[in-house]
């Protein structure tokens, strides 16, 4: 009886070790960005980008639309901080977004041809390692006179 907990316990423990502990222990810490953009906000002129895993440096934001049948590219340089209204603080350039952190990115093109303004992201994660990432955002559509 003793024998057969005493072996309950050290099974127990043992599957505690290999199943929980040491995984844990040496597991690496995912190092690459996760961005994601939140939903055009027509009423400010701004979308949200959110990055969900490692940092990401050297951040440069491009977005491309149709405009008038015309392609059009603008780089993104003005963000507000995600608790910011862009009513009432002013801009600054971001060259980073930290693991976690949401800015807005404001001056997006009001309306689009196809109603999508691609979002392109490029950087660097923290070991150097290039990243580039093509977003869709939808907008509106020019109404026609």
């Amino acid at each position: 009886m003793i024998t057969t907990i005493i072996i309950a316990i050290a099974t127990f423990i043992l599957g505690y070790i290999a199943g929980i502990y040491l995984p844990q222990k040496f597991r690496k810490e995912d190092k690459t960005p996760k961005i994601s953009i939140g939903p055009f906000q027509e009423s400010q002129n701004y979308f949200d980008i959110t990055n969900h895993g490692g940092e990401i440096l050297d951040l440069k934001i491009k977005i491309l639309w149709l405009q008038d049948g015309e392609r059009k590219e603008r780089k993104m340089e003005d963000f507000f901080g995600a608790n910011e209204d862009p009513t009432f603080a002013s801009s600054h350039k971001c060259n980073a977004l930290k693991k976690g952190e949401t800015k807005k990115v404001i001056n997006c093109p009001m309306y689009s041809d196809n109603r999508e303004v691609e979002v392109i992201i490029d950087g660097e994660d923290i070991i150097g390692k290039k990243y580039s990432n093509k977003l869709i955002l939808k907008n509106n559509i020019k109404s026609q006179p």
